[in-house]
């Protein structure tokens, strides 16, 4: 059996939005991609910090994927 990780990632509260996409789509691609399980906190929770669950390469693969998201929102607002 692959062994299950748990990664706990801080991303800005402003680029959740761009990270669930609309209606959440993204996310579940991404979660589809990856074979992981990603947890973002609600708009309601004070909170930066995503939880992503899977096999060890799924969780880098989807920490990737997400700071790239993330990154990409950063210059796009800087610009």
């Amino acid at each position: 059996m692959l062994q299950q990780a748990t990664k706990q990632i801080s991303i800005p509260k402003e680029n959740h939005r761009w990270i669930l996409g609309k209606l959440g789509a993204r996310l579940k691609e991404l979660e589809q991609s990856t074979g992981t399980k990603i947890i973002v906190p609600g708009i309601d929770q004070n909170s930066d910090i995503i939880s992503i669950t899977g096999t060890k390469e799924g969780v880098e693969k989807a920490e990737f994927e997400i700071k790239r998201c993330s990154d990409e929102q950063v210059q796009l607002s800087s610009n």
